[in-house]
């Protein structure tokens, strides 16, 4: 026996994506994702749901899928006569500014205004010294540079250390001699720190300067000026390499990755 189908309601094929945009917004990698618009179509009550919103850095994908409230999608569309041509679909975070993740994604002109200011404030720090010493040369000798890793808390969002050597010239009493003043050179190490260093979405390089600032450890001085014994001078800085890095880096590598370029 042969039957001939006929009588049937033709489904209605419709697009739910059709009116809807996700946008981004924040700082990669802490961007959202914010879904607008909704189905055109007053019978049928869908929503959507995207597998993640938060915590988005720029070349992430954002799957959205088509839901509702009763069961199954297509099951529930049927009902009224319709069929969804799909379900789901895939968005790609991209736009957003985003935090500085290596020492190379720094252009050459603000490493300059950073190292400048550095440079400025080490002076500005060398004029308070005592009458007769001075500074005489800090050179930059690399960066420590700091990120959060994944799924660690940081204060900052990265952290970049200017490394200098510093040489100064001083003049007074010494343990050796507590009756004439003497003149000699002393190295010690020291930072400037920056933080939150930022690459806009126009290509530009972000950072505020104004919030840099150099260490406030104290290493102290062979030489000093006489009072009750011998007040001994300090700068603000490090004996050595070692006791800056364990400081710097050592101290935070349970929750940072770090890249280093001093020498």
């Amino acid at each position: 026996m042969e039957l001939t189908v006929d009588s049937l309601d033709k489904v209605e094929e419709f697009d739910p994506f059709k009116n809807i945009s996700v946008t981004f917004s924040g700082i990669s990698p802490n961007g959202s994702a914010n879904i607008k618009g909704d189905v055109d179509d007053d019978e049928l009550y869908l929503n959507f749901t995207a597998d993640k919103t938060l915590g988005l850095k720029n070349g992430d994908v954002v799957k959205v899928t088509l839901d509702c409230y009763d069961g199954d999608v297509e099951s529930y569309c049927l009902k009224y006569g319709k069929i969804p041509t799909v379900l789901e679909k895939e968005f790609t975070v991209e736009g957003l500014s985003a935090y500085v993740s290596a020492i190379d994604e720094i252009p050459e002109d603000m490493q300059e205004k950073m190292k400048n200011q550095a440079m400025d404030g080490l002076t500005a720090n060398a004029a308070t010294w005592a009458e007769g010493n001075s500074l005489e040369s800090a050179e930059f000798i690399g960066y420590y540079f700091l990120t959060p890793k994944e799924g660690f808390y940081a204060s900052s969002n990265n952290e970049l250390y200017c490394v200098y050597k510093v040489t100064a010239n001083l003049k007074g009493y010494t343990e050796e001699n507590t009756e004439e003043e003497q003149t000699g050179q002393e190295v010690y190490y020291t930072y400037y720190r920056y933080s939150d260093i930022m690459l806009l979405e126009d290509g530009t390089c972000s950072v505020d300067l104004s919030n840099g600032y150099m260490t406030n450890n104290h290493v102290e001085s062979k030489f000093g000026s006489k009072g009750w014994g011998i007040n001994y001078y300090y700068f603000y800085g490090y004996s050595d390499l070692d006791s800056m890095f364990n400081e710097c880096v050592t101290k935070k590598i349970s929750d940072c990755n770090y890249e280093s370029t001093v020498q």
